[in-house]
Parts: C-alpha cells; structure tokens; sequence
C-alpha cells in the first residue's frame, strides 16, 4: 500500500511539473541599435536540440513583414545545434523604437516552440518634397525638367552629403545640390526629361548616395507621361493592299483631338496623292475628323511609284504645328508590303491590333483635367 501511493504521488507531481525544455536559443534576445530604413541587418542565433532524439524544426516565421529567418537544414538531430540567420531590413514608417518576434516551430510539438526577439531604433527618413517627381505630361521630341526639395535629417546622418547619383532608367538625368537659403541637410533634385522618349508611361528613382559613406543612399521616386500634344485614331492610315478591285469604295477614317482638350484649328492637309483626298470636318465633341477618299481610276495610274509614307496635318497651334499620320497602304504583297513593315517599325508604330490602350488624356498643369 506505501508503495502504491509513492507511485501515484509521484505521478501527481510529474502532471504538474512543467514540461523540459527540447531546444536552447542562444542567444534569445538582440537589440540592432540605431537603424537606417532600407538597409539590411542580421543577426544570428543558436539552436541546440537538449534532448536524445533528432527533431525537425518545421518553420520560421517573424510577427512582420520586415523580417524573415533562415535555417540550413530542419532535421536537428539529437544534442547538435543549427545556426539561424534573422534578417531585417527597416522601413520608413518604423521611424522610432520598433521590436520584433522570430519564431521557430517543432514538429508535432507546439509548446516546443521557441521565440527570438530583437529590438530597433530606426532614424527618422529622408523625404522628398514633393514626395514623388511629377514630370507631367511629355509632349513628344520636347524635353522637360522638373524640380524637388529632398531632406536628410542631419541628426540622423551627421556628416552625410549627396554624392553619386544614378537614375533609372538610365536615359533621365538627374543633378542635386545645396538648396538656396536651405537648411542643413535640405537638397534641390532637378530632374530632366530626353526628347528621345517613346510614348508611354514612366516611372523610375534618383537614388542619392552619399560623398563619403557610399553604402548610405535614398531613393526619390519620379513619374511622367509622354505623348503627342495630338492623338490620332487610329495612328495611322492602313487602307491595306490597293491593288485590289473596289478598294475606291471603301472609307476610311481618322480622328484627331488635342490632348488637353484645348481648342485648336486644322488648316490644311499636305502631301495627298492626286488619288487621296481628304475631306476634314469639327468631331461632335471636339477635335476633327478626317475622311479619306481614294480615286481608284487614279490610283491604277500611279500605282506603287506614287505611294506615300506619311500625310501631314497643318494645325494653328505653336507647340506642334504638323501632325504626321503615317501611311500603311501597300500595293501588292510583295516587296513593297515589306517595305511598309520596315517603314512602321522605323517610325516606332504598330498595327492597331498590336497597338496598346490609348495614353488617357493628362491634367493639365496646376488644374484639374477638364471633362
């Protein structure tokens, strides 16, 4: 009877005492000092199997989406130890103390599990004023510059000034310096537009780095739109093989509108054939429209010697007085449909089923795009 009740009090005593632990973490805490955003940290840390048996550590994972944690290997086998890498790269809107939680997990046993915390002090961000470079819009062929104000904070980074930049895409230019009757750590970023751009949206970032400390850099985002101060649709005049009988009773059409829905007057049409005529007339909202009408009696004459490649509209406006529409007509399918190919990729134009969506029309500058 003594015997029997050793053995349930000793039970007793094993239900209600805690568990032993199965992993060390060495060591369980980590403190990275003073951070700078966008910068990455590590920090590694042992973990040691105390039990006889192989476990498997099935996965690490951080309270944020700022750090992650790495293991070589998963089966930890008994009495060795593993070395976990935790990386953590700062963000801007961490400015302050920031702390944060890695765990690892064991297979089949959740109280297994064993947490490493660190802490930060992340340094207050540089910025940009505004916050992104907004080129606007970017009539094509035309170059165009904008300005911004970019602020380090000095006690943050005493000593650092702008050094090297590189801007991407490449194509931009970019130039920083101290700005007039600025404070301390107050930058002017002037960023300029090539007029080689190809229409379409951009986006890139002038990344600032420092004179001496080159690892240190910061990145100011810029956007911009590039088109015509006319959109055409479509681009150009395709109205494909003109050998063929009846193409005289076909019609074709071309819309023009100012980008910024501005008024503006078409005075003339250049470069026709003695075939094509082009008969212009005011859009319903605004803008024009232009019909195209072929002489086929006068085109058999002509033929291919007297295709052209591009029709031009003479408009009143200074900015861009001609509007080019490239012609896509090709007589026969022989070389000279080849030709028309080569002549379009010259230009930088595509057929209309490859073409894109259309550029949306831009806000006009210090306003509201009218509608």
């Amino acid at each position: 009877m003594k015997r029997l009740v050793l053995i349930v009090l000793a039970l007793a005593f094993a239900a209600h005492s805690p568990a032993a632990p199965i992993l060390e973490m060495s060591p369980s805490t980590h403190a990275f000092g003073k951070v700078r955003p966008g910068q990455t940290y590590e920090a590694r840390v042992s973990i040691h199997n105390l039990t006889n048996k192989a476990v498997t550590l099935t996965d690490v994972h951080a309270d944020c989406g700022c750090t992650d944690g790495f293991l070589p290997e998963h089966l930890l086998p008994a009495k060795k130890s593993v070395w976990m890498t935790v990386r953590y790269k700062p963000k801007t809107e961490q400015a302050g103390t920031f702390s944060s939680v890695v765990t690892v997990d064991v297979f089949q046993m959740p109280k297994a599990a064993r947490q490493f915390r660190f802490s930060a002090e992340v340094l207050p961000k540089a910025y940009g004023k505004p916050e992104s470079l907004d080129l606007g819009y970017i009539f094509m062929g035309k170059s165009k510059r904008v300005e911004g104000l970019f602020l380090v904070d000095p006690k943050a980074y005493p000593g650092w000034t702008p050094g090297a930049l590189e801007v991407e895409p490449t194509f931009f230019k970019a130039v920083v310096e101290p700005a007039p009757k600025g404070k301390p750590g107050e930058y002017k970023v002037v960023l300029t537009a090539p007029e080689s751009l190809a229409p379409g949206k951009y986006d890139g970032k002038v990344r600032i780095r420092g004179k001496v400390d080159t690892n240190t850099f910061f990145d100011y985002p810029f956007t911009g739109l590039v088109g015509d101060l006319f959109l055409v649709q479509p681009a150009g005049l395709d109205p494909g093989d003109l050998s063929e009988k009846g193409v005289g009773k076909r019609r074709y059409y071309s819309e023009v509108h100012q980008a910024f829905n501005q008024p503006f007057r078409v005075l003339v049409v250049k470069n026709l054939p003695p075939w094509l005529k082009a008969d212009v007339k005011k859009a319903r909202v605004s803008g024009y429209v232009i019909e195209w009408k072929l002489d086929e009696s006068k085109l058999q004459k002509t033929q291919a010697a007297g295709l052209p490649k591009v029709l031009e509209v003479e408009t009143d406006t200074k900015e861009e007085k001609v509007i080019s529409i490239p012609f896509y007509g090709t007589w026969g399918t022989g070389d000279e449909e080849d030709e028309v190919t080569q002549h379009k990729k010259d230009r930088g134009f595509v057929a209309a089923q490859e073409r894109p969506t259309p550029l949306p029309s831009p806000t006009p500058a210090g306003g509201k795009a009218k509608k």
